[in-house]
This record gives structure tokens, C-alpha cells and sequence, in this order.
């Protein structure tokens, strides 16, 4: 599935939240790939908490999304919950063993696994 709302517009949003992604789960609440896209948002404005809980929404749809369990994890550590960014990573992890369950989404994302178990 490509990646609309991200061609569309890649600018962060602002204060509110991007309208047109809010719009996008309104249409299609059930699209881990919206919430995603939310998340990285968010991220973007530093907005930690709030990127979690749509990258949390994300991978309760799909758990197997990868790169959502890598950027909840990126954002735990931001917040210095090493904890909870352990774990993300784990989760990232485990997803990533299921290659025919994987989200693939477009770029170039470090491997989590390597970066905070150092190999494997």
C-alpha cells in the first residue's frame, strides 16, 4: 500500500494535529499506516507522547509492524524510559523474525536489534 498522506504532505504538523491525517483515520480507522504516519508527525515536533500512543495505536492494529515498535522504542529512549525502549526494541525484534508478517515502509531505518543488542 503506498504511503499517500506521506507523498502528500511531509511537512509536521502543528499544534492541533495535520488534518488531513486525522481525516485519513476518520475514513479508515482500521489503517496501521495512518497511524504511523501520525506518529512520525509528531516525532517530528518532538511531541513524544503523543507519537507513542499513535505508534501504539499502529502496531495494536497490525503487531507486527516493525517499524512502529522501532520508533516507540525511539521515542521511549527520548523520554529516558530505557526501559520501556528495551522493550519496544524487543517487540521490534520479534517482529522483524516474521519477515511474511512484516509492514514494509519506504527509507532507511537503523536496526534497532543491532543498535541495542549489538548484533544478531
Amino acid at each position: 500500500m503506498p504511503n499517500i498522506v506521506a507523498m502528500y504532505d511531509s511537512r509536521p504538523i502543528a499544534g492541533q494535529g495535520d488534518r488531513r491525517l486525522q481525516k485519513m483515520i476518520e475514513l479508515s480507522p482500521d489503517n496501521e499506516q495512518s497511524y504511523y504516519n501520525l506518529g512520525m508527525q509528531y516525532q517530528k515536533i518532538q511531541k513524544n507522547a503523543d507519537a507513542i500512543a499513535a505508534f501504539q495505536k499502529a502496531v495494536e492494529i497490525k503487531p507486527t509492524f516493525d517499524y512502529a515498535w522501532f520508533q516507540i522504542g525511539s521515542c521511549y529512549y527520548g523520554l529516558k524510559n530505557y526501559a520501556k525502549a528495551a522493550e519496544a526494541f524487543q517487540e521490534e525484534r520479534r517482529a522483524r523474525s516474521r519477515p511474511d508478517l512484516r509492514v514494509d515502509v519506504p527509507g532507511d531505518e537503523p536496526d534497532a536489534a543491532q543498535a541495542v543488542f549489538g548484533g544478531a
